[in-house]
């Protein structure tokens, strides 16, 4: 060192004195403090009521898109806690984020807000899924999820909403006290940074491909393919052709070799005035299906190109 001074210690890190800490203690205690205050008038007001409603809302959207079996308890009958006191306390940092232009402020919470409603969401489409798997299996001994897909979803949801609810606090406290303090939690991009593009585009791709491979894996499950055939039996005694054929193609897909199966998706093809579609579902069914009389009883449909009543179903199955 210049002049023989002897180096300093280093501060593990910059902007953590104590003078700083001293001054972000108080500015959470008054955080904690305004949130006591406001959590009642954001009840009373009806502000807790207008959340539940929204993420509900959200849940009900989002549910078809995800469903892959028709089939799921009702999300408005879910009773699971809110995660909104969540906003009141990012909320009241922001009131008391001293010296940080509100722009940044209102940026902030409204990343935080965003966050908390998308985990709210997914928490509570995660328990509309596990709930119905649990009915589904306890009454049918159907699996709408697979073992290794339900323990998935139970973890996620823990994660995201009993242990993300206790964690959530502490989390937007220690922003709060890290923002205040001026400290970046990441480094500004320079010229290098176009390393973190290239690895989450790496990363999503590789996430793409692995939820390829296990959709495939799942969609041959003969587990599976046997909820595929009973939603397809259910469908058809209800009267629903249209969802019935969907189920039986993908039971089909992933590998079914029922006969009555391929006997009745061909019969529906017939019904909605396509005979040379089910003569080919008949064609192929009669290579797949190891059941002599079924596959006489196909050869014999496709001669006479599907009667339109269709195969006389056997409920007992």
């Amino acid at each position: 060192m210049p002049g023989g001074a002897e180096a300093g210690p280093v501060p593990a890190v910059e902007g953590f004195g104590a003078p700083a800490l001293r001054r972000e203690a108080i500015r959470a205690a008054a955080a904690f403090s305004i949130y006591l205050a406001l959590y009642p008038l954001w009840t009373y007001s009806g502000a807790h009521a207008s959340f539940g409603r929204l993420v509900l809302a959200f849940g009900q959207a989002i549910l078809p898109w995800v469903q892959h079996f028709p089939a799921g308890r009702s999300i408005e009958s879910l009773r699971i806690p809110h995660m909104d006191l969540l906003i009141v306390l990012a909320l009241s940092c922001c009131i008391t984020a001293w010296g940080v232009r509100f722009p940044v402020r209102m940026r902030r919470l409204a990343a935080i807000t965003v966050a908390i409603v998308l985990a709210q969401t997914t928490a509570i489409v995660l328990q509309a899924q596990i709930d119905a798997t649990r009915d589904l299996w306890t009454a049918r001994r159907l699996m709408i999820l697979l073992p290794r897909e339900f323990q998935v979803a139970v973890w996620t949801k823990y994660m995201l909403f009993e242990f993300g609810l206790q964690l959530a606090p502490f989390v937007i406290l220690a922003l709060h006290t890290a923002w205040g303090s001026g400290y970046r939690l990441l480094p500004r991009a320079g010229r290098s940074g176009g390393w973190r593009v290239w690895a989450a585009t790496i990363g999503m791709i590789v996430l793409g491909i692995g939820v390829a491979a296990w959709i495939r894996v799942r969609e041959t499950d003969q587990r599976h393919v046997e909820t595929h055939v009973a939603f397809g039996n259910r469908m058809l005694r209800d009267g629903d052709r249209p969802a019935a054929e969907e189920q039986y193609r993908a039971a089909i897909r992933g590998g079914c070799s029922d006969g009555q199966v391929w006997y009745d998706l061909a019969a529906l093809a017939a019904r909605r005035g396509d005979p040379a579609e089910a003569s080919r579902i008949l064609a192929r069914g009669e290579g797949i299906v190891g059941d002599a009389e079924w596959r006489d009883r196909m050869r014999q449909a496709a001669r006479r190109l599907v009667p339109a009543g269709g195969a006389q179903r056997d409920d007992s199955r």
